[in-house]
């Protein structure tokens, strides 16, 4: 068997006589306690007439005495616990309301008034979606009117769809929308569609002028420092204190300035800055800043600075800028000096150097022009060089030639000559040694001097029967002659003939050019002399012919025993060697001296 539902939670206390009880943590809700249920404290018990809050309950006048935080129980058995009970309450609190006069039906939006079969009278219709309100009189309902709050201020929008009370904003003055029907596209002040809400005011009056600065003054005054009193306007704005400047109304370049006192009709400005000089009876007045410390005047055009190289570098000028990376020179385009510090740049007269660089550039136009100097060259190599650029274009690079070297450094010497007028130039070839001969460009023809190799001295054998002296060898014979370019042809063999052998005496070597052979001459004779009343013999052997190019081997003389000598060798090209010596006691063969070999001069007379 099921047993009774109770609710016991917390204390309680209630006064003798008392119809409040008060709890003390306990939950009185809807669903634990209830009107018309069983409060039992001891073997006391009564009815609940009200539940207030979670904490109060009202009960009839309480019989059990005064009774302070004791414990209780809630017999749950209220009518109200029954099932449908407490739905004919709120069916009897709804039916209530609506036979309330003033109650509200709502229409719905697609209707255009409330339904006939509601309502009672004294009571109204609203359609929130309109606005629209309705009174019920005398059984049927009765349109008031339209009652719908205004709507939040926009700037008007001709492609928004506007209802009744929209507002909108056009030309400082607002508009709310007052045509039943919505609509778009008809702009404010259409009275069809809008109402003036607010319209925009009109400008006030003009205030009444306050204090300015400024002002004039007629005083004479000479520009200079100290305490300068100017009879000015009354009713200006200066403040004592404030920094105030006169300033010529002539000349505004003369000017001075410095703290101000006003009073009345007289301020007073006590200079500490000036500019210019001269007294002056016309003033203008303005306030100025106060000077920081070290300012500079503009009328110095920045003379009055300290440390004009500091100066510039803090600005960022310097009178010579390093590049100290890889720079490209077609890059640097605006005017000023530049170091560049790297053998590794791009687009510079040639690679591998570091170069000192000149920009002067005129923008308006675009042109730059770059001015390029060496500067790890040696001193033969510390060429200008200069190039421009116009429209966008750089134009390669010129050298710019020194007057100490010459025209050495001229890139074509030819065009040189010919842009000077110069009809032709002398080459002089000369050939020491066997090769090929291959005629310059432009040439006109050649003179060609040959020389023959010089022929060596003669030798001699011992002889105890005789005292010898060896000839001297002969020069090399020597031609000259003109060839033209046609009989030069493309190019000539040349053999250079060597000197004599130093063995035996023999003829002079041969030389040829081409088809041309030249032969070399005989060389001198040994001699000897015997002194008189002795037996001295004085033997000379003979000495080599010289040639133009060459000296011949030198004779010597001799007397002693069993002397003997080689011949000297010729020095130079061309010469003769000397001859050999040996008298009666010599014991061995004696060579004469080798001849010096031949050469080859060629001088060629070229067009350019």
């Amino acid at each position: 068997m099921t047993a009774l539902a109770s609710y016991a939670t917390g204390t309680i206390s209630v006064a003798a006589n008392g119809t409040v009880v008060t709890g003390s943590a306990t939950i009185w809700s809807g669903t634990n306690v209830r009107p018309g249920d069983i409060l039992q404290i001891g073997n006391f018990q009564t009815i609940i007439a009200d539940v207030t809050d979670p904490t109060h309950l009202v009960i009839p006048p309480w019989g059990g005495g005064a009774q302070a935080g004791v414990a209780y129980v809630v017999w749950k058995v209220s009518p109200q616990r029954i099932a449908g009970a407490q739905a004919m309450v709120d069916v009897s609190t709804l039916v209530a309301a609506l036979n309330t006069t003033g109650f509200f039906w709502f229409v719905d939006a697609s209707l255009a008034a409330p339904d006939p079969s509601l309502g009672s009278d004294g009571q109204f219709a609203l359609q929130p979606s309109t606005g629209k309100m309705w009174v019920h009189v005398a059984g049927a309902w009765s349109f008031l009117g339209i009652y719908r709050g205004l709507g939040t201020p926009a700037p008007y929008d001709n492609a928004k769809t506007y209802n009744l009370m929209d507002v909108a904003t056009s030309g400082g003055s607002s508009y709310v929308w007052i045509n039943p029907a919505p609509g778009s596209g008809q702009a404010p002040p259409n009275t069809t569609y809008w109402a003036v809400l607010a319209s925009k005011g009109d400008q006030g009056a003009q205030g009444i002028q306050g204090a300015g600065y400024g002002g004039t003054s007629t005083t004479s005054l000479t520009i200079g420092a100290g305490a300068q009193a100017f009879t000015t306007q009354a009713g200006l704005a200066y403040q004592n204190g404030a920094r105030v400047r006169a300033t010529s109304t002539a000349n505004p370049s003369n000017w001075m300035e410095g703290l101000a006192s006003y009073a009345g009709t007289i301020l007073t400005i006590t200079v500490d800055k000036t500019n210019g000089a001269g007294t002056i009876a016309s003033w203008n007045f303005n306030i100025v800043g106060q000077p920081g410390a070290g300012d500079l005047s503009s009328a110095n055009n920045l003379s009055d600075v300290a440390n004009p190289v500091t100066a510039r570098l803090n600005l960022g000028i310097r009178q010579v800028i390093d590049l100290s990376g890889a720079a490209d020179c077609n890059a640097i385009v605006t005017t000023g000096s530049y170091q560049l510090s790297s053998t590794t740049n791009v687009n510079a007269p040639f690679a591998g150097a570091l170069w000192y660089l000149e920009v002067l550039a005129y923008s308006l136009a675009g042109y730059v022009e770059q001015r390029a100097i060496v500067l790890n060259g040696t001193p033969t190599n510390t060429q200008t060089y200069f190039r421009v650029q116009q429209g966008g274009t750089w134009y390669p690079w010129r050298l710019l030639l020194a007057h100490d070297d010459n025209l050495a450094a001229l890139a074509n010497k030819a065009t040189a000559r010919t842009n000077l007028g110069a009809v032709g130039r002398l080459n002089l070839l000369r050939f020491t040694a066997s090769g090929t001969y291959n005629p310059s460009a432009n040439i006109i023809g050649t003179l060609v001097e040959a020389l023959g190799g010089g022929g060596a001295g003669g030798g001699v054998a011992p002889n105890a029967s005789y005292v010898l002296a060896g000839p001297g060898g002969g020069a090399g014979g020597r031609s000259l002659r003109w060839l033209t370019a046609a009989q030069l042809g493309a190019a000539q063999t040349v053999a250079i003939g060597a000197g004599g052998a130093g063995n035996s005496a023999g003829a002079g070597g041969t030389i040829t050019t081409g088809d041309y052979g030249f032969t070399g001459n005989t060389g001198d004779n040994g001699h000897y002399q015997q002194m008189a009343s002795t037996t001295n013999i004085i033997v000379g052997k003979g000495r080599g012919a010289d040639s133009p190019y060459g000296s011949g081997g030198v004779g010597i003389m001799g007397n002693a025993t069993a002397y003997q000598s080689n011949g000297n060798a010729a020095t130079g090209f061309g010469a003769g060697g000397g001859g050999g010596l040996s008298n009666q006691s010599a014991a061995s063969n004696i060579s004469g001296g080798a001849g010096s070999s031949g050469l080859i001069n060629i001088w060629e007379f070229l067009a350019q």
